[in-house]
């Protein structure tokens, strides 16, 4: 399967799915820290926010990274 096939139109509608759930976090996480700037600390606040994207990307990676790649070689694809 040739790289470019791989990058079809489910690969635009993937990446149109995550713009649109990045939109629709970062619009969830203003209204949250606006709520919690009256209690917390701006630099505690700032660090949560930075944890909790260091989680997300983590589980990107983790779940979504290995449905991503292209399949490998396998045994059968080689002649002997």
């Amino acid at each position: 399967m040739a790289r470019q096939d791989w990058f079809g139109p489910l690969m635009t509608a993937r990446a149109i799915l995550y713009a649109f759930l990045s939109a629709v976090l970062f619009g969830i996480s203003t209204p949250a820290a606006k709520a919690f700037l009256g209690s917390t600390d701006p630099t505690v606040l700032a660090g949560l926010l930075y944890c909790g994207a260091g989680v997300g990307v983590a589980l990107i990676r983790r779940f979504v990274r290995p449905m991503l790649s292209p399949p490998g070689i396998r045994r059968d694809d080689v002649k002997a």
